[in-house]
């Protein structure tokens, strides 16, 4: 079968859990998922020497969503049950995801095919792109503060982490921090000039 495949499908169980198992589903299966993209190469970059021109750039997209899906769900899951990362951003040179490689595989959709899919999809692909930032920002925290054999961070080192998520939160638009912050909000709110300042309060 089509290791592809099969990486897909692992992805797509690390991401649902029972109320009985606490998300120890999850975990397995994202190592799972974590070890199909090694052994297939995903967290390396095709064209680092020169151009392959044996990939084609649909498979190029569909590679760097999938490595940096896993990249992202290792960090929160790791958050979630206090574990060790999985994946270390010095083993990777996958380039960045972008916009493009979220649309990709819509641009040739039909338009019956197309109706069924969001009409904000450029948004979204937006907030993929920033909720991966985000995410390597908790890896950075994570291995910064938790890891059994490394020195406690300096002050220094506390700051300038500090910084780096303002700077992030400076540069993300106010649909951005609703968005990603939702599943924690639990009251229902719209977003305007009066009820911005809640929204910021509530991350700071």
């Amino acid at each position: 079968m089509d290791k592809i495949i099969l990486l897909q499908a692992s992805l797509l169980m690390a991401f649902w859990h029972s109320e009985a198992d606490e998300h120890t589903q999850p975990w397995y299966w994202m190592g799972i998922a974590i070890s199909f993209c090694q052994m297939l190469g995903l967290h390396r970059d095709p064209d680092l020497s020169t151009y392959n021109s044996s990939i084609t750039d649909r498979q190029r997209h569909l590679w760097r969503r999938l490595w940096w899906t896993c990249f992202s769900r290792d960090r929160w899951l790791s958050l979630t049950l206090g574990r060790p990362l999985r994946i270390n951003l010095h083993d990777c040179d996958t380039p960045t995801p972008s916009v493009n490689d979220f649309l990709s595989d819509v641009v040739d959709l039909s338009p019956q095919m197309a109706s069924y899919l969001p009409e904000n999809l450029e948004e979204l692909a937006n907030h993929w792109v920033k909720y991966v930032e985000i995410s390597a920002m908790l890896g950075d925290v994570i291995s910064m503060h938790y890891q059994a054999r490394k020195p406690r961070p300096s002050l220094q080192d506390v700051k300038d982490m500090e910084n780096r998520i303002s700077q992030c939160r400076n540069k993300t638009i106010r649909s951005y921090l609703v968005w990603l912050f939702s599943a924690s909000i639990t009251f229902s709110c719209t977003i305007s000039e009066t009820q911005a300042p809640v929204q910021y309060k509530i991350l700071d």
